[in-house]
């Protein structure tokens, strides 16, 4: 998703931050930006969405004083959900607009950034029909404003707000670590869950003749992202779930493409089912030509799995637990 975001950047005159994958600029006049994301970055005040779908939020920096102008938005971006597709949830508060796009559907990928267009384009001119300004999302401080990233997230701030933000940011990290392990039976089974979807992936893509990393990412993602959703919140020992959990679907899947194989070489001559081939792979796995025709893809799968999953864990984790990250993208201009 990534390549079509920085391809819509780059159709549209945004600029394209490589570190944190973030498209700014201006649209229609208009300070945007838009990043991909998860549910803990929603908009305040709104449920959050669980989904093991790829997300984004669309930030459009619109500031006024104006009761009328505030409402007359508000009222405007409630409607939108139900005729922009992919957009979920919105908000405003007189600062900032904020909109929640998720992925799905059928061929949603050829569709996705059109919608995120239609939503920049009819909002933008709306507020082009106002007294509407760029300003600090936090205090409305028309100068001074950079662009920074804390945490991930990317706030057009003032010098005086970007401390507030860090300290905020400090506090949640707080609050998270001390939220203790979560549920971790809820997490195991979201887990297990979420893996499944990255099975399916897997199976098709052996059977396509190969053996990828998406295969092992898509995996090791499910099964973090089903964790969370499931279990909370992520912790150490939920990493450690996740990476056995995202192993022995490694070899579940395994199995699965082993059984296809049996059953497309004997479905016709004997009638088997592709429960019976199932039931058959060990059997088939102690004849040495099949084990030495299988075990290099288990453990170059394996290796994937396991390269993926330390290093998602390491990144989730630091993003969970690990000292406020702060970074300046670029000075704004109005």
């Amino acid at each position: 998703m990534i390549k079509q975001i920085r391809k819509y950047a780059q159709e549209h005159q945004l600029t394209w931050d490589v570190k944190s994958n973030f498209a700014y600029g201006k649209y229609n006049g208009q300070a945007i930006g838009i990043w991909e994301t998860n549910d803990q970055y929603l908009p305040a005040g709104n449920q959050p969405v669980r989904a093991l779908k790829i997300a984004h939020v669309v930030k459009i920096w619109a500031t006024t004083d104006d009761p009328m102008v505030i409402g007359t938005i508000q009222g405007y971006l409630q409607q939108m959900p139900g005729k922009v597709e992919f957009l979920q949830q919105t908000s405003y508060d007189g600062k900032l607009i904020t909109a929640f796009f998720v992925t799905g559907g059928s061929g949603w990928a050829k569709r996705y950034t059109a919608a995120i267009d239609v939503f920049l384009r009819d909002v933008t001119n709306l507020c082009a029909s106002y007294t509407v300004t760029t300003g600090c999302e936090f205090c409305k401080a028309p100068d001074q404003l950079g662009l920074y990233q804390i945490n991930q997230v990317p706030y057009l701030v003032c010098p005086n707000c970007v401390q507030e933000v860090n300290q905020q940011a400090s506090q949640s990290k707080a609050q998270f670590q001390a939220q203790g392990q979560g549920n971790v039976l809820s997490g195991i089974v979201g887990a297990c869950l979420g893996a499944l979807l990255g099975v399916v992936l897997w199976v098709i893509i052996y059977q396509l003749g190969y053996i990828s990393m998406i295969g092992a990412l898509a995996l090791v993602v499910c099964a973090f992202k089903g964790y969370e959703v499931m279990g909370g919140h992520m912790t150490k020992l939920g990493i450690f779930i996740c990476c056995v959990v995202s192993v022995i679907m490694l070899l579940f899947a395994e199995q699965i493409c082993v059984a296809l194989l049996i059953y497309d070489a004997f479905h016709a001559e004997e009638g088997i089912s592709f429960f019976d081939a199932f039931r058959a792979v060990p059997y088939f796995l102690m004849e040495a030509e099949v084990l030495k025709a299988v075990l290099p893809d288990v453990l170059l799968g394996g290796l994937c799995v396991i390269g993926c999953g330390i290093e998602r864990g390491i990144r989730v984790y630091k993003d969970r637990t690990g000292a406020v990250a702060t970074r300046m993208i670029t000075r704004f201009k109005n």
